[in-house]
């Protein structure tokens, strides 16, 4: 349509088909027949619809790759987050049966110790090992030979009633040295025996403070 007044125009209009000569009132539209123009108008006019539509399109891939890229990193962190939680758990369950199995290990080395271990005992005033408790050091030899990871503390004793407490500190090593020297002359290394004297009584009955314990570790 013309703009201004009622005016006659002529206009010349170039196209790639030709040229359209056309007279124009302000009432009139532009009659052509090549229908290229039209169609160019159109293609023209569509540009803007597709370019927003691209966009629109690009920006909605680009939100769903931000988005693919956060559900994969949250994955990846509680993945990461189960798999700490599951070695820990691991790790305290392997310290705990560790710790149960060492505390048991213990327990039945003590036990053993306990039941290996025993008593030498002395005649008032004398170092003399007697027959039966010679076979008590025989047996534990034996068994610390057998058992080369266990140690021996001998402490010799003598009972306070007789004798004066330097006599009694000479007996009780006298005791100890001869239950000790019996045990490596049996094979026991010196090195896994312990000794000393004491005057220090074990028992309540005075009789049996003539004695070298023996005990097992």
């Amino acid at each position: 349509m013309l703009p201004n007044g009622n005016t006659a125009l002529r206009e010349v209009i170039e196209h790639p088909g030709g040229v359209c000569v056309a007279a124009l009132t302000d009432n009139d539209e532009v009659p052509c027949g090549n229908e290229n123009v039209q169609k160019r108008d159109k293609a023209t006019k569509e540009i803007p619809d597709l370019a927003a539509q691209t966009d629109a399109l690009n920006a909605a891939a680009a939100a769903e790759a931000a988005a693919k890229a956060e559900a994969d990193r949250l994955a990846a962190e509680k993945a990461a987050r189960e798999k700490a939680e599951r070695e820990a758990a691991e790790r305290a369950a392997a310290e705990k049966a560790a710790k149960e199995a060492a505390a048991r290990a213990a327990a039945e080395r003590a036990a053993k110790a306990a039941e290996n271990s025993d008593n030498v005992f002395f005649t008032i005033g004398s170092t003399v090992i007697r027959k039966a408790e010679a076979e008590k050091i025989e047996k534990l030899a034996a068994w610390m030979k057998a058992n080369p990871d266990f140690t021996v503390t001998l402490v010799g004793y003598a009972d306070k009633e007789t004798g004066t407490p330097k006599g009694n500190m000479k007996l009780s090593e006298g005791r100890v040295e001869k239950v000790k020297a019996m045990l490596v002359k049996l094979g026991v290394e010196p090195s896994r025996v312990d000794f000393k004297g004491d005057t220090v009584q074990p028992f309540a009955e005075n009789a049996k403070n003539r004695v070298v314990t023996c005990t097992l570790e």
